[in-house]
């Protein structure tokens, strides 16, 4: 349900000595460095999810929240049912808290009340605004486990060995995979000389 899946390539971190062999997981440093040094990609994304408590409306309620970068939307083609999606400059660390909610979390807890954007609620004791409710049709896989979206930070202060997000990018027309992955094997050879762990 995503927009032109074949261009999409993930981008994932190995660590054999580490036991990491496979989908590892990104750190922010890591994927703010790929995205400035890539010329493989028009575009790169971020995502992690997380427990989270979802109070204001009713009862406190522990939820399942992804956190994504404003530039996964357009990687991804994600569309609004209402309201809208996350906008530019919103994954700017310090700015006020937003959230999308899951076309099924909208439905269930808010009985598919239209009148749910622009509402004030809590995340984990922080303000937020509820702006608009994702399209049903990305719901599949693991993204149906997702009740709410907020913007991942794109802050580089995060220390480089916390590695909790997944990444991917949409190639440049006439990019292959093989080459994109050619092109981040010496990207992470000049990461791992200049940022050993």
């Amino acid at each position: 349900p995503v927009k032109d899946p074949d261009t999409l390539g993930w981008v994932s971190m190995v660590n054999p000595a580490r036991g990491v062999t496979e989908r590892g997981r990104a750190s922010m440093a890591d994927f703010l460095d790929w995205r400035a040094a890539t010329t493989s990609f028009s575009e790169m994304g971020a995502y992690d999810a997380r427990e989270s408590t979802l109070s204001g409306i009713g009862d406190a309620e522990r939820i399942w929240g992804g956190r994504c970068t404003v530039s996964l939307i357009s990687v991804w083609g994600l569309q609004a049912h209402i309201g809208r999606v996350f906008q530019t400059g919103e994954d700017t660390p310090g700015r006020d808290l937003v959230i999308v909610l899951s076309h099924r979390y909208w439905r269930e807890r808010f009985n598919g009340d239209q009148a749910v954007v622009g509402r004030d609620v809590f995340l984990d004791g922080r303000s937020a605004t509820i702006v608009g409710v994702m399209s049903p049709s990305i719901e599949l896989g693991n993204l149906a486990l997702i009740d709410l979206c907020t913007p991942l930070p794109l802050d580089p202060a995060v220390p480089r060995d916390e590695r909790s997000i997944r990444a991917i990018g949409r190639l440049r027309p006439g990019v292959s995979l093989e080459s994109a992955g050619a092109e981040f094997k010496v990207l992470s050879a000049v990461l791992a000389r200049d940022h050993a762990s």
